[in-house]
């Protein structure tokens, strides 16, 4: 079950990854996209939620605002980043797409 989740989140993303590109450079303004099974990745302790295989996560870096010409904000592109992925079949444990995106900006 999560492994087909978290194809369909990496395939969403690589979906505005392809869709958004700025006309002046031809680069997407979603610079990296990373997978993570296993563990969450965002634990402050070494070793904390690794080896469970039920966690994943996706998350993408995207260009700054301001070093970016394409008129879309962070929500916008998270929120059409949602639709994409489309609603999760229910499980034991629930599933979720944040509401507020944790892009990094260069």
């Amino acid at each position: 079950m999560t492994t087909r989740n978290v194809e369909r989140m990496a395939n969403a993303a690589q979906q505005l990854q392809e869709k958004y590109i700025e006309p002046t450079t031809g680069a997407s303004i979603i610079q990296h996209i990373l997978v993570t099974v296993g563990a969450t990745g965002s634990s402050g302790r070494r070793g904390e939620s690794a080896g469970k295989s039920h966690l994943a996560s996706v998350t993408f870096e995207i260009t700054a605002p301001e070093e970016r010409s394409l008129d879309i904000s962070s929500t916008a592109l998270t929120n059409e980043w949602r639709k994409l992925i489309g609603p999760f079949r229910a499980h034991r444990k629930s599933v979720s797409v944040p509401k507020s995106p944790k892009a990094a900006a260069r």
